[in-house]
Order: structure tokens, then C-alpha cells, then sequence
């Protein structure tokens, strides 16, 4: 298994591990959607064999908290693994990578 930065030819493989991964398709217009805003800063995936097995995603956050200057970071958001492969570490793979 390899953990490496998405390509747009992953993106029909990041989005079916999307839609397997939660009940809705409403990560998988998120994830779209972002990208269209050119606003995944990161987005990374773990392939193993040829095939996309999980995603995680990471696209800038703005916080501001009274009387202080806005606090810029990156939010996670989401992380996906297939069904089939899940609890084998591999999420944790993903976002420790990212």
C-alpha cells in the first residue's frame, strides 16, 4: 500500500470510496465542490494494488475568537476508507501522512 497525493485521474476512484464509505453522497459533492472552489489544499490517498482504498482531504480554515486576530489552519475533512478495509490502520495511515 502506497500513501501518496491525489491525481486527477484518482478522482472517479476517491469518489466511489466516498460513496461506500458513508451513507450519503454528501462527502463526495463536499469533496467535489471544494475542489471546484480550488480549495483542497491536500488531498491525499492510500492505493494498494492499482485501486484507491481511502482519501482524506484538507482544505483551509478560518477561526476567529474575540478580541484576537483570525487563526488560519487546514481543516480535516473527510476521511474515507472502503468497508472492506477498514480497521486496518489505513485511515490512520492517510491522515498521519497529511
Amino acid at each position: 500500500m502506497q500513501v501518496r497525493p491525489a491525481e486527477p485521474d484518482d478522482y472517479p476512484g476517491i469518489d466511489a470510496v466516498l460513496k461506500s464509505a458513508f451513507p450519503t453522497a454528501s462527502e463526495a459533492r463536499l469533496v467535489a465542490a471544494l475542489r471546484a472552489a480550488e480549495a483542497d489544499t491536500l488531498e491525499l490517498v492510500a492505493e494498494d494494488h492499482g485501486q484507491i482504498v481511502a482519501t482524506a482531504l484538507f482544505s483551509p480554515v478560518e477561526a476567529e475568537i474575540a478580541g484576537s486576530e483570525p487563526l488560519y489552519g487546514l481543516g480535516l475533512a473527510p476521511v474515507a476508507v472502503l468497508p472492506g478495509r477498514q480497521r486496518q490502520g489505513i485511515g490512520q495511515a492517510v491522515v498521519e501522512a497529511g
